[in-house]
């Protein structure tokens, strides 16, 4: 018996080895225990067992990867719709683009309600006599 005070009348049940595959023995007081190797269980670890939590952390391994996949895509998705709403703001707002009009002997001529969405170049002289 393993212990601070072991009992000389004590038999060591392991010296017999009766744990099976691999398992380990302790001895105690009147009796022994089998740390059973992994895959087996049981008293004497003689029964083989299914190994249940690597299934269980590779599932959630291939989880998390489909998880991680899917939000990467709805991101990307995102962004592009995002980029394509700003370009066609862009194009399909002209007031708010530079305009032209301050090229060399030109003048800006509005011809509509909104500012820029109707100028066109005409030459100085056609308005200004020089």
């Amino acid at each position: 018996w393993q212990g601070a005070h072991p009992d000389p009348n004590d038999v060591d049940e392991c010296m017999t080895n009766p744990c099976s595959n691999g398992g380990q023995c302790k001895n105690t007081y009147g009796s022994y225990k089998c740390s059973c190797s992994r895959g087996f269980g049981g008293r004497l670890c003689e029964l083989k067992v299914e190994v249940q939590h690597e299934l269980v952390s590779s599932s959630w391994e291939n989880i998390l990867q489909e998880v991680f996949g899917a939000a990467v895509f709805v991101v990307s998705m995102i962004m592009l719709v995002l980029i394509f709403i700003l370009i066609h703001k862009k194009l399909s707002n002209p007031s708010k683009q530079k305009s032209s009009c301050t090229k060399e002997k030109a003048l800006c001529i509005n011809k509509g309600g909104v500012w820029a969405s109707h100028m066109h170049l005409r030459p100085r002289k056609a308005f200004l006599k020089e």
